[in-house]
């Protein structure tokens, strides 16, 4: 399926206040990934450089300004269920939040994920 980047940006925000935000327990950094989706939210150019990113755009595989979301599927959660989930950490933040978190993402997330950017949730 073809989506725009808005879809994309819409979809990022839906996924990260239903199944991201939700989950955190810690209320600082609760509050900025809030901060960042509102951010991304209300201006989705921030996300442009990374989608125009070399490997990400080979993932999304971009034609005349359309990303193909199936292709993401498929190589995301293929990898992820090869290799496990995928982690990302976050270091601590000095008197916000001080300590290193992390996010983990699994294949189901990238299901989710590609559900809220093409409507269906």
């Amino acid at each position: 399926m073809q989506v725009t980047k808005q879809q994309i940006v819409n979809g990022i925000v839906k996924y990260s206040k239903n199944e991201m935000i939700p989950k955190i327990s810690d209320k600082a950094f609760k509050m900025i990934v809030s901060a960042a989706t509102t951010m991304i939210e209300l201006h989705p150019e921030v996300i442009t450089k990374y989608l125009d990113n070399t490997m990400v755009s080979a993932i999304f595989m971009e034609n005349d300004g359309f990303y193909d979301v199936d292709m993401m599927d498929e190589i995301l959660e293929k990898t992820l269920e090869e290799y496990g989930d995928f982690s990302i950490k976050i270091p601590g933040i000095k008197f916000i939040s001080p300590e290193e978190k992390e996010l983990n993402f699994a294949a189901t997330d990238v299901k989710r994920l590609k559900a809220y950017i093409v409507g269906d949730m």
